[in-house]
């Protein structure tokens, strides 16, 4: 949480690294944890911390697969018609879940098998211990913090009078603040322990729609208005009106937990900063929870788009675009470079087809979604 991996060069753990060797951690405490455990039961070769990274995550991934397919069975068969078979299928046997979570073993399985926990543990009204599994899930990565509030509002809809809502919004605060405190201070010192989280919210770019505007406004005009940081107030000021906009609808009792997570954590892979292709993964726990042919389209969609993504980046640039006689000499000589080029042609259509297929498939067979959950 502290120190640089780059200042262990003698460590063959550092080829591993990646953009983070020369940067602190990005994750949250918890992680630093679990993460240790393989070592304190002596695994300490690469091969075997490898494999037991990849294990941890299956483990959340069995637990997860459980989950869903209870929830299901318990909830879902007679409200909307999917089977807990169909439910857990849709996740277990995801190719995105299979290749990113089990193959790469990312740690958002963990983080996303205790949202999924707390998803099920809400809806079953332990919102006590729904509260500590989100904050857990939140202190693996941050990301997990976008489920809190709206957790925090369908804890506080579903009671059944001010007195209860007070309480157990306040028992939300305490459970998810004690956690914290406790995490953080087990894994180093105040404020110095929150500098690798900070920079992963609010320092990467990369990847995504607001990075593309970015690159092609910078090249159009170099010393133009639009810069990083004035792009990035904007796209998160729109993230935020969407968000309170998610909350005034589950207030209202227009959507479900799982159905505005779905939402809110989509519109924050369309506006943020960067994106990495095992993102789409947190998709997945929601569309599960609340699977429509909205939610199952777009999420396959996306993991269509981001995995293939591999190829146009590391590919076509090598094979054919890098020495291109139209680019090199051509009008767009002067923009022919990796950033602009590829990121110009690659991400309109990762992001395009998830957002935009599921609308031309409702304008194409409205039938077909006339009894979506999202209408």
């Amino acid at each position: 949480m502290l120190a640089l991996p780059a200042n262990f060069p003698q460590d063959l753990y550092i080829r591993f690294g990646g953009e983070y060797v020369h940067q602190v951690s990005p994750y949250g405490p918890v992680w630093e944890l679990i993460a240790q455990i393989p070592m304190r039961l002596g695994i300490l070769d690469i091969a075997g911390g490898v494999i037991a990274m990849k294990v941890i995550a299956l483990i959340s991934y069995i637990g997860m697969a459980g989950l869903v397919g209870w929830y299901a069975r318990q909830d879902r068969q007679d409200q909307t018609g999917v089977s807990s078979l169909t439910a857990m299928t849709f996740f277990a046997l995801n190719p995105l879940v299979l290749l990113e979570a089990i193959g790469n073993g990312h740690n958002d399985m963990v983080m996303l098998g205790f949202m999924t926990l707390g998803l099920v543990l809400g809806q079953r009204d332990k919102w006590a211990w729904a509260a500590l599994a989100l904050s857990l899930a939140t202190l693996i990565k941050v990301t997990g913090l976008i489920l809190m509030p709206l957790f925090g509002v369908a804890v506080l809809v579903a009671a059944p009078n001010w007195r209860t809502r007070i309480l157990r919004g306040l028992g939300i605060v305490a459970i998810f603040f004690l956690t914290s405190v406790i995490a953080y201070r087990l894994t180093g010192p105040f404020p110095a322990v929150f500098a690798g989280a900070k920079h992963a919210t609010f320092g990467r770019w990369g990847y995504a729609p607001t990075h593309t505007i970015l690159i092609i406004a910078q090249a159009v005009s170099p010393n133009g208005i639009v810069t990083a940081s004035v792009l990035a107030k904007a796209t998160r000021a729109i993230f935020i009106l969407y968000f309170a906009y998610l909350l005034l609808r589950l207030m209202q009792g227009k959507v479900t937990l799982a159905q505005a997570g779905f939402l809110a954590y989509f519109s924050q892979l369309m506006l943020g900063t960067t994106f990495r292709i095992w993102y789409p993964l947190w998709l997945i726990p929601f569309a599960a929870l609340s699977l429509d042919s909205r939610t199952f389209w777009r999420t396959v969609l996306f993991g269509i788009t981001a995995e293939l993504s591999i190829l146009m980046y590391l590919l076509v640039w090598r094979w054919k675009l890098d020495t291109w006689d139209w680019g090199v000499h051509g009008p767009l000589k002067e923009y022919w470079h990796f950033w602009i080029i590829m990121t110009t042609i690659t991400v309109p259509w990762v992001f395009g087809i998830p957002l935009i297929g599921p609308i031309l498939q409702k304008w194409k067979d409205p039938e077909r979604f006339s009894n979506s959950l999202w209408i």
